[in-house]
């Protein structure tokens, strides 16, 4: 293991600070990045029109990206299995595959898990191509491909557990309704039950109605799929050099290496993008439960690593032994900091005079709303609703993510509830669960649970539960009384987090599908290349010591400590509006020099010693 430090006070000032805007922004979209504000819409493009290929065959689609569904076998250990069609994704490199410049393709996972990978690549491909494509025109150009994981967005088949969308929507509304575990009056019994009635309903569908697609959404097989899309690109990047060498573009004509051809000239193109059979390597950049894959990826194919960069690192350690009994401490740790920074500022309309009476202020008004409700009264533009003690705890828990976005609007909305007006609380907290493009009626009894009955592009209760429940192995083992302590002790770890996690957790307890294929931990392996491990210095779920704990089972990583708040080294710059500016300069900058080593390997020269320390 290798850590790398740097001073850079730059980030130092944008990380460690929270500075209180004076003015404030209006609205919530206006407070988040650009590549957080909604999520793209996707409907005008149908996935099924495309044919699933075991080759990739891509078609335009979007804007400016290419997609393609590659077909898998669904059991990867079974031959004849039955296929699953992954719905891939890829922003085109800046230079086409015959160019030298030409560095690969980076495949990207948001985590979740059940996040799209579609839409993530959507939004971040042109920013992640910014950090790691080269500014010097002989550098290196990358594509970036997404892809959604098994049960996941646009790959088929799906576990549909809901009749249609408006059974689904009905089943979020209430739960919406009957609170946050941790609230006073909603009792465990009841959560436990809601948590057992999708499990239940999920189990059914894979038992009686072979969905046997349950069985295979766990995360060793999307590992085996990754090495798959890998493979695959190699073989598309040769036909496709081959296909530009027998009738060359326009653009193909223009470089120079194609105005000097000659026979060597296209034996040298042949040759650099020849598809390596069995010797595809990959280049990857994961996120949260996305570093899960990439670790697995590591471990079951360490001669099939190029480049992994995993940041906000889940410690496989925990999550796939047992109970995800996950460190969740830092949770509060975070609000700890809203309270000083906001008492240190003037600009912070919530703050008192000290640390600890704008602590006491918070949790009186989490008080006030346990015992008394806001109500707020319809308008054109929301719904008559009651906001709660419940509704400020998933709020609180979403903060902790991204702080240096949020506090600002957590310190508007504290201000506004505790002088009893929940407008703008229930105008965020519904535009979470209604939409209005989206016509909200029953699907056909004939057509139930089949895909035109479900919106492909909206996050769905079921994969998520599958892939938890199917990683995790102990928890529909325990008795009511002994989740019911597991969730106590993760309720004392972390007030803002622990009962969050148990939520998570909680289908798992009803969930009797075992996973065909799934990998213990530990995980490990001496990769072929490095990877890179990156974490923050406070993180409410995958603290930097998750980092240090993997890097040590995977001898050629290297950490990167960053000195912020939050979750995802790559937000803290671009949450303030900063991107352009730091690009090349904050961690990306590392980022940036791990990919384009790839070129000469002598370029890579981690070694121990003083190490660096990202502010």
């Amino acid at each position: 293991m290798i850590v790398i430090w740097c001073a850079l006070a730059l980030l130092g000032l944008l990380c460690r600070e929270i500075r209180f805007p004076h003015a404030w922004i209006d609205g919530f979209r206006q407070t988040l990045p650009s590549s957080t504000q909604s999520t793209p819409k996707l409907s005008s493009f149908v996935w099924s029109d495309i044919v699933p290929s075991p080759s990739l065959v891509y078609r335009d689609c979007y804007d400016g990206f290419q997609c393609a569904r590659l077909e898998v076998p669904m059991d990867w250990r079974v031959e004849g299995s039955e296929k699953v069609a992954i719905a891939v994704i890829r922003r085109p490199a800046k230079v086409q595959v015959t160019d030298a410049r030409y560095g690969g393709a980076i495949l990207v996972n948001p985590g979740g898990p059940s996040d799209s990978g579609i839409m993530h690549a959507v939004r971040i491909a042109e920013q992640l191509q910014t950090i790691v494509d080269s500014d010097d025109e002989g550098g290196l150009f990358f594509d970036v491909i997404g892809f959604d994981p098994r049960g996941v967005g646009y790959t088929t088949p799906k576990l549909e557990c809901f009749a249609d969308y408006l059974s689904r929507q009905y089943w979020q509304i209430t739960a919406a309704a009957e609170g946050a575990l941790a609230s006073g009056n909603v009792s465990f019994a009841s959560k436990l039950a809601r948590g057992q009635s999708i499990a239940q309903s999920c189990v059914d569908r894979a038992v009686n109605h072979n969905a046997s697609i349950a069985y295979h959404m766990n995360s060793a097989p999307v590992a085996a799929d990754m090495l798959s899309i890998v493979e695959r690109h190699g073989e598309w990047r040769e036909k496709t050099a081959r296909t530009l060498l027998k009738q060359p573009t326009k653009e193909l004509r223009s470089h120079s290496q194609y105005k000097r051809s000659s026979t060597s000239e296209a034996d040298a193109i042949l040759a650099r993008t020849e598809w390596k059979v069995g010797r595809e390597k990959l280049l990857y950049h994961g996120v949260s439960y996305g570093t899960v894959l990439g670790q697995l990826f590591a471990h079951l194919h360490p001669d099939r690593v190029s480049r992994i960069v995993l940041d906000a690192v889940v410690d496989t350690d925990v999550y796939l032994g047992s109970k995800w009994d996950a460190p969740i401490a830092q949770s509060d740790d975070i609000l700890e900091y809203f309270f000083r920074a906001c008492s240190n500022s003037s600009a912070c309309a919530f703050r008192e005079d000290s640390i600890e009476k704008t602590r006491a202020r918070f949790h009186h008004l989490i008080e006030s709303l346990d015992i008394s409700p806001l109500p707020v009264s319809s308008t054109s533009e929301h719904s008559a609703d009651v906001v709660t003690s419940s509704d400020l705890r998933r709020y609180i828990r979403e903060v902790v993510y991204h702080p240096v976005a949020t506090f600002p609007l957590l310190d508007r909305l504290l201000v506004e509830l505790a002088d009893g007006n929940g407008t703008t609380m229930a105008i965020r907290k519904q535009s979470g669960l209604l939409s209005r493009d989206r016509q909200l009626r029953r699907c056909d009894p004939g057509l139930a649970f089949d895909l035109s009955c479900h919106d492909q592009s909206q996050w769905e209760n079921e994969p998520a539960a599958a892939i938890i429940c199917s990683d995790t192995r102990t928890i529909s083992d325990l008795t009511d009384e002994e989740f019911l302590d597991f969730a106590e002790s993760l309720q004392k770890r972390s007030w803002v987090m622990g009962w969050y996690w148990t939520e998570l957790q909680l289908p798992c307890k009803g969930w009797t599908i075992r996973p065909s294929w799934h990998i213990d931990a530990p995980l490990g392996s001496n990769t072929s290349e490095p990877m890179l491990l990156i974490g923050n210095t406070v993180d409410p779920v995958t603290p930097l010591q998750s980092a240090i704990n993997m890097s040590q089972q995977f001898p050629r990583s290297v950490v990167l400590n960053q000195d912020c708040s939050g979750i995802l080294g790559r937000r803290g710059v671009v949450l303030v509006g900063l991107w352009e500016e730091v690009s090349k300069v904050w961690w990306p900058f590392q980022v940036f020099v791990f990919y384009e080593a790839g070129r000469q390997q002598s370029n890579l020269n981690w070694t121990p010693g003083p190490a660096m320390y990202l502010k």
